[in-house]
């Protein structure tokens, strides 16, 4: 087995040369060691010099400078630096001619792109003077009379950037002039105002004068000028400086009638002003002549404060964020470090006010955007709205566009703010507002990664050369200025490199979308540290950059041969007989082509073989349920499998309902309408899709959150008749489920949408709040067995409503209600629900044993443990399989067969049974294809206080290292911390001694037991639900400790597999009674060498036998049908385990067959009590509860539709060892778990439903190309084929498209 990790597919952070734009014979480069000089790029020093790498040690080299760069090539391995000049921003001489020490004399050089060089020169005579003087001549050439390397380079490309962005054109773009609204040239000469542009809309009432006295009253004269106009509603995005009212509150009423008129351009009442600053801020501003709007003065506008802070605190954030990121990243309050930098906090802020004033003009109000010169937090606020509300913006030439004009044209002052050439690294002039507007950008496309047509190595690219001043696109401060110095004559355009290649900077993902506003999720617990730009320079951050992008562009290339194949085989099926359908097919194939990535076909198009989907009436839909139609044959009407394996990849396409159902109507089946319920969340799994007609600009969170739906399994059928329709006033059961009590008028207190009175049913299964109150119904289902206590409440401020219960949930919610104290039937509702949330408490079976669904799949042969050690190779010479616990005599908590090294006998096994804790032996779990390196499971050794030894178990597991020839030393893993095996110890537990085991080597993992998991879960509860503490959710999600014991599972896990990977070392893994932690890190251990257990199968047999078969006390730690809540016993073992898993996911996203529906479903169920798969504590106890016989397995329901928890991006790494990084700036809280009850997480916008489409449409394509080919084969004609293809039988379902 190979133990390469699976590629990263890494972009280089900044394109260094034009060569992968333009030839190399073009641009006439000379060579510069190992790198290609630029056309007028000059070599001017070079120097021996040991570079003091903070991640890889001391690097003996040789550094060039250039007129252009610095570059250091490592005289010993590829290691090279390649740092633009202008990104330095100081350098300091390190040591003197006296220092001592190694290394101790040189340089020290900060970067402005969040990184810092050292180099070490000989300390003698004056070595690095030389090097110094250069370096510093030509990293700040102003501050030396030199020119900027821009006005030096001499390079050429296709394209001419400096052409993207015409004022006119762009003007013309959006409808102006017209009527309302004309362009003034009274700036032509920059007399009006010096950083603004020469072109300008203004209203057309307003003469030339008025605008000059307007000009007066404004700081830096910027007066307010429109940047944006809606096309419909007429509102408008005007921009300016602060007013120059000062101290005495002084007025100007052309400045007021000139407000007054931009209001009536629209028939605004009332104009909305957006002060950038904070309302202190503001007002200190008066005292040195400047000010705002008082509503006194302007009595049609309403003023809004957006508490966005400065350009001293922007600077002092991004110091401190640097500090936490470079060179080294503090681990253990990573979270804590970030949110005290406070970057994300001002990142949040500037999104939260462009969302306003997006929303606010999207609403038809004209806004007003000001800070206090205009040319900074204006800038960022008008393009992030912009960019909300004009998809035009959102594409590569676009963005271009907006930057060209809302920042360069419009004067923000780019030579002040980043210090272009400058010496002066101390000035305060310096802050990275632009850096912040494109991580405001990035984090958009985080949560819409459809709707942007670049990239983030497009975004990366312009940082770059933000800094990098190859080209003269970011020079200056202002258009005046960039005249004066001629920069379009005499300097390239960035956009020039851009679009002479843009497959590099294109996302594969992109939707075009001519109509929708996007309105992204302002809040902390949304955004993420863009780890690819702020950490890239630490080799041992993987960069956060998936394969999902190659594997999409595969499928489109493959999209593309297949229909060029259909084509050509069409064409020459028109030369031997033509008909009426191969010219339609070949229209298709071309339509399809034509629509980018996706197209939606008609009904007789390429998916034939799709079944029906009947969609559910208004009053199905308010019952949050839906059935699926059967149809004939629909084992295999499924998408057709993928050549690279035989298998589905693709989802059966859903129909799109022309009625213009609305984006909350579920589809059908239990995983349709689960989906549903997670969609608060989950972008990955949703499958559902909005009818582009019903997207428009008041649909202003992307996708409708559905918070009625629940979470009830019932999966192909409700009823027995398919046909029958749902009223709003029956609750919906499954098949085995019975009502036990009704109660009307309840008053159900939610936490996000307030109090709504209806209807409360109490079943055997579960608990079905209706209310008619709103439109549509609000739904809430709770499974019983989720309910992990009850508790009766006073409600205050309710009315009549005095008396209440709160349901406490396993599942992360609390739901409560009210209801008054004197009706009966309310107090029936809590004895009810009692006796049936904990059935086992009151002597009544599980719902398990009553549930009564038939599928075509038996989950339960889902795991044969012959099969599986069979495909692991055993038994074999060394190992061999037990059956002396085949009726769990040796281990009543074990399997009934085991694998035991083949030269043990039994009366040796039963004595090393007594020396271990709960007479669970050291078994074999997993072996190594190829090493035969083993993962053995047990638990404790009994060594007690005094030491007690054990000559069998000292020769068993002896035994066990001699089977693996390659290995002289067996490795122990313990799961505990030292001083709680020492602890245990003193109880008659213990751990191996290395003095009486020999060959060992103990390792102690550190991980802490289930009581400290349990309260790190109900820590994390307390953060997550109801309510969010906003600003300290980083600090909050810290002081819960849950992903720093992720970490520790997996760090644990990954020695495992390293451990018998790479040393090819066989290790024993225990903790205290192996049947918790011990599950963890051997499960996922195995998840990380054999790829078997990454597939949808497989990870069911993984879990069927580390946790199910070797007895995990499923039953005492999730507490099934137990009304005793505080049993000490409880802990989320099993979650934490899967969140491992997940997060593994997040890393490795094409890795595993299987999606986070999958993971969330699981979790689901493993509260539900619906199935008997994760029921009881061990297979003895299954197995004299008959649970296979009496009860479903869960595998059923899944393999009956593995379409819909199969992973689209999934690729088959058969030989590659999976290695996630264990570190908690790589681990993320699992927030549709975890959050998923909030509505207010609205999910992302999926690629994965595209890719899923994709995949369907490329087997389809594949079909129809060999159906062709043996048509042309056999000379039957085309006509025949087209018959067969229009038959009844096989009726049709559209593809759709994604909104």
């Amino acid at each position: 087995m190979a133990s390469a990790p699976i590629p990263a597919y890494n972009s280089s952070p900044l394109e260094n040369s034009s060569s992968q734009n333009v030839s190399r014979e073009n641009l006439k480069m000379e060579p510069l060691a190992d790198v290609a000089l630029l056309p007028g790029e000059e070599r001017m020093i070079d120097k021996d010099v040991m570079y003091i790498c903070p991640f890889n040690g001391a690097l003996k080299g040789k550094v060039f400078i250039t007129n252009f760069r610095l570059y250091f090539t490592h005289t010993d391995s590829t290691f090279t630096l390649d740092v633009p000049l202008s990104v330095i921003s100081r350098i300091e001489k390190m040591g003197g001619a006296t220092s001592r020490g190694e290394n101790s004399y040189g340089l020290d050089i900060t970067c402005k792109d969040m990184r810092n060089l050292r180099f070490a020169l000989k300390q003698e005579g004056h070595s690095r003077r030389d090097i110094f003087g250069e370096l510093f001549k030509y990293a700040f050439p102003l501050s030396h009379g030199l020119p900027l390397f821009a006005f030096l380079s001499q390079e050429k490309f296709e394209e001419n950037g400096w052409n993207i962005y015409k004022p006119m054109d762009e003007f013309r773009r959006q409808g102006l002039p017209n009527e309302r609204w004309r362009i003034s040239f009274i700036n032509s000469t920059y007399e009006l105002c010096d950083t603004y542009p020469t072109i300008l809309v203004v209203p057309f009432k307003a003469t030339e004068e008025d605008l000059r006295r307007v000009a007066t009253f404004r700081s830096r004269c910027r007066i307010p000028v429109l940047s944006w106009i809606h096309r419909e509603n007429q509102a408008v995005i005007m921009r300016c400086s602060q007013p120059l009212v000062g101290m005495s509150g002084k007025r100007n009423k052309d400045d007021e009638r000139y407000l007054d008129i931009i209001r009536e351009a629209n028939g605004t009442p009332k104009l909305t002003i957006y002060d950038a600053r904070p309302n202190v801020n503001a007002v200190a501003n008066k005292a040195t002549g400047g000010g705002y709007e008082g509503e006194d003065a302007y009595q049609n506008a309403e003023l809004v404060f957006l508490d966005i802070h400065n350009i001293h605190v922007m600077r002092e954030s991004l110091k401190k964020l640097k500090d936490i990121v470079y060179p080294n990243v503090e681990e253990s309050h990573w979270l804590s470090s970030l949110e005290s930098t406070h970057w994300l906090e001002h990142i949040k802020l500037v999104l939260s006010g462009a969302i306003q004033v997006a929303d606010k003009v999207s609403s038809g109000n004209s806004v007003v955007v000001h800070c206090s010169d205009g040319w900074d937090r204006t800038a960022q606020l008008t393009s992030l709205a912009m960019l909300m509300l004009d998809s035009y913006y959102r594409t590569l030439r676009g963005f271009q566009v907006l930057l060209e004009k809302e920042w360069i044209s419009f004067g923000h002052k780019f030579a002040s703010r980043i210090g272009h050439g400058d010496k002066n690294h101390a000035d305060q002039d310096r802050s990275p507002i632009f850096l912040q507007f494109i991580d405001c950008v990035w984090q958009m496309t985080k949560q819409f990664p459809t709707a942007f047509e670049f990239n983030e190595h497009f975004l990366i690219v312009v940082l770059d050369h933000l800094y990098s001043c190859r080209f003269g696109t970011f020079l200056y401060n202002c258009e005046s200025i960039r005249d004066s110095h001629n920069v379009r004559t005499k300097t390239v355009s960035l956009w020039s490199l851009i679009n002479s290649s843009t497959s590099s900077y294109v996302n594969p993902f992109f939707t075009p979308e001519s109509i929708r506003v996007l309105y992204p999720v302002a809040s902390m617990r949304h955004l993420e540290l863009w780890v690819n730009y702020y950490i890239r320079w630490n080799p041992r951050i993987r960069h956060q950059q998936s394969p999902v992008e190659q594997r999409y562009k595969e499928l489109l290339a493959l999209r593309d041969q297949y229909l060029k194949k259909l084509e050509e085989l069409q064409l020459g099926a028109e030369a031997t007989g033509s008909c009426d359908d191969v010219r339609l097919g070949r229209g298709r194939a071309q339509s399809i082509r034509g629509h980018g990535i996706l197209a939606v076909t008609s009904s007789a198009a390429l998916c034939s073989r799709t079944p029906s989907l009947q969609t559910r009436t208004a009053e199905d839909r308010g019952s949050g349920e839906m059935e699926k139609q059967p149809s004939s044959g629909s084992e295999s009407s499924g998408a057709p499998p993928i050549p690279r394996k035989p298998r589905s990849l693709g989802a059966a396409p859903v129909s799109r309902q022309e009625s213009g159902d609305s984006l909350d109507s579920p589809t059908g089946s239990h995983v349709e309408w689960c989906k549903q319920l997670i969609a608060a969340t989950i972008s990955s799994q949703i499958s559902g899709c909005a009818p582009p007609e019903v997207v428009n600009r008041e649909c202003k969170i992307g996708w409708k959150v559905d918070h009625r739906v629940s979470k009830r399994p019932n999966l192909r059928q409700v009823f027995k008749d398919a046909q029958r329709v749902i009223t709003l006033d029956e609750v919906p059961l499954v098949p085995g489920e019975t009502i036990k009590t009704t109660a009307k008028d309840v008053m159900y207190i939610c936490p996000f949408t307030g109090a709504v009175t209806g209807t409360l049913t109490v079943t055997d299964y579960k608990l079905y709040f209706i209310s008619l109150e709103r439109d549509p119904p609000f739904v809430l289902d709770v499974n019983l067995g989720a309910i992990s206590r009850l508790e009766t409440i006073s409600v205050q401020s309710h009315g009549e409503n005095t008396r209440g219960m709160e349901i406490v949930c396993k599942d992360m919610r609390s739901p409560r209600f009210a209801y008054k104290t004197e009706e009966q039937c309310k107090l029936e509702i809590v004895e009810t629900l009692t006796k049936y949330a904990f059935p086992l408490s009151n002597d009544l079976p599980l719902f398990a044993f009553q549930y009564k669904e038939e599928y075509p799949v038996d989950g339960w042969k889902v795991y044969d443990p012959v099969a599986e050690y069979k495909r692991q190779g055993l038994p074999n010479e060394s190992w061999t399989i037990s059956k002396i616990n085949s009726s769990y005599e040796v281990c009543d908590t074990y399997p009934a067969l085991l694998v035991i090294p083949t030269s043990i006998k039994d009366d040796e096994l039963k004595r090393v049974a007594s020396f271990r804790a709960k007479h669970r032996i050291p078994v074999l779990s997993w072996i190594h294809p190829e090493t035969q390196a083993t993962i053995v499971r047990c638990s404790q050794p009994l060594v007690g206080p005094s030491d007690r030894r054990c000559k069998e178990d000292e020769r068993y597991l002896q035994t066990i290292m001699d089977a693996n020839a390659q290995s002289h030393k067996l490795t122990i893993f313990d799961a505990r911390q030292n001083s709680v095996a020492d602890t245990n110890k003193a109880k008659d537990g213990g751990y191996e001694s290395e003095s009486f085991y020999p060959h060992v080597e103990l390792n102690f993992l550190d991980i802490p037991n289930i009581h400290v998991m349990r309260e790190s879960l109900r820590k994390m509860k307390e953060v997550v639900y109801p309510t969010i503490d906003e600003l300290r959710w980083h600090s909050a999600i810290d002081a819960t400790h849950w992903l720093e014991y992720i970490r520790l599972l997996l760090a644990g896990a990954v020695r495992i597999a390293d451990k018998v990977e790479s040393s090819k070392s066989s290790v024993v893994v225990h903790c205290s009674d192996g049947w918790d932690r011990t599950a963890q890190l051997t499960s996922l251990a195995m998840l990380m060498l054999d790829s078997y257990y990454r597939t949808l199968r497989g990870f069911q047999v993984l879990l069927e036998k580390e946790w199910i078969s070797f007895g995990h006390k499923f039953a005492s730690r999730v507490g099934h049908g137990d009304e005793n809540h505080a049993n000490s016993e409880r802990s989320p073992l099993f979650v934490q385990f899967i969140d491992c898993v997940w997060q593994m996911m997040r890393q490795f996203p094409s890795a595993f067959e299987f999606n986070e529906l999958f993971l969330i479903t699981i979790l689901d169920h493993l509260y539900s009590c619906l199935f008997g798969t994760f029921l009881y504590s061990s297979e003895q106890e299954r197995m004299e509860k008959e649970v296979q016989s009496k009860t479903v397995s869960l595998w059923s329901y899944i393999n009956s539709q593995p379409e819909d928890f199969t992973n689209p991006f999934y690729v088959d790494y058969e030989n590659h060892v999976l290695y996630p990084l264990a570190s908690l700036r790589h681990l993320e809280l699992w927030v549709g778990y975890y959050v998923r009850w909030n509505p207010r997480m609205r999910p992302q916008v999926p690629v994965h439903q595209n890719l899923k489409e994709l995949l369907f449409l490329r087997a389809e394509l594949q079909k129809k190309v060999e159906e062709l080919q043996r048509e042309a084969s056999s000379s039957r004609s085309i006509s025949s084929s087209s018959e067969h293809a229009s038959s009844p039988s096989h009726s049709g379902t559209p593809l759709h498209t994604t909104v």
